[in-house]
């Protein structure tokens, strides 16, 4: 068994198939497989064309978390926007056809099958703890990352000592800071984050999808 306490340390190992990923982490309930945090080369190469021709590839599974990023983004990157307007642009995006898995059901209705039927007021806890979660860009699970490599945060802010506003950063090209003014910043021991994709211009990223990066864009050793 090998003792893993950052992600740099099992990277390699969370780039195998999951079938090849050995028990190599220590979880709450003992050795598990490591989860793939982060976008290799050849998914790196797929969204530095995707984002050059104008399109947002969300990094993240068809659910609740990719139809707020959606939500953020139609709104507007760069600009902080109020929280209840996020969460209603996301259920309307989260019980869209976008959003719907193999199984038919709507990223909302995956959620409300989860967790029961949440009012807006839980969903925004909910919404919060998601970001929060998207925040952590090192230590053992980092989330957040897959949107670092492409330039990408979400930042939780407070305008006038109490109005809460959600921003999806974008176009980022020096160290990846989320802000956080709810919760104290998730600080694990890691190196700062320098997006891996910065040469594109954000003003002229224009749509958002919801398909893999690599789907759209194979590196032409595929071809």
């Amino acid at each position: 068994m090998l003792v893993k306490d950052v992600y740099v340390n099992f990277r390699k190992e969370a780039e195998l198939p999951l079938r090849l990923r050995g028990r190599t982490v220590i979880g709450r309930d003992g050795d598990v497989v490591p989860r793939r945090h982060h976008l290799n080369y050849k998914a790196l190469y797929s969204h530095c064309k995707a984002l050059n021709e104008g399109f947002f590839c969300i990094p993240y599974r068809k659910g609740i978390r990719s139809s707020f990023i959606a939500a953020l983004f139609d709104l507007g990157v760069n600009t902080p926007h109020c929280i209840n307007t996020v969460i209603a642009l996301t259920k309307t995006l989260a019980s869209g056809n976008h959003f719907r898995n193999s199984k038919g059901q709507t990223a909302l209705q995956v959620l409300f099958a989860r967790s029961g039927e949440m009012s807006d007021e839980q969903l925004k806890e909910k919404l919060i703890a998601e970001i929060c979660e998207l925040q952590r860009l090192t230590g053992m699970h980092p989330y957040g990352l897959k949107l670092a490599q492409i330039g990408f945060c979400i930042d939780i802010i407070k305008l006038n000592g109490k109005d809460l506003f959600i921003r999806l950063k974008g176009g980022i090209k020096d160290q990846v800071v989320p802000v956080n003014h709810t919760r104290k910043s998730y600080k694990k021991n890691g190196k700062a984050i320098i997006p891996d994709i910065k040469d594109y211009d954000i003003n002229s990223v224009r749509e958002w999808k919801i398909d893999k990066a690599h789907k759209l864009y194979p590196i032409e050793e595929e071809m």
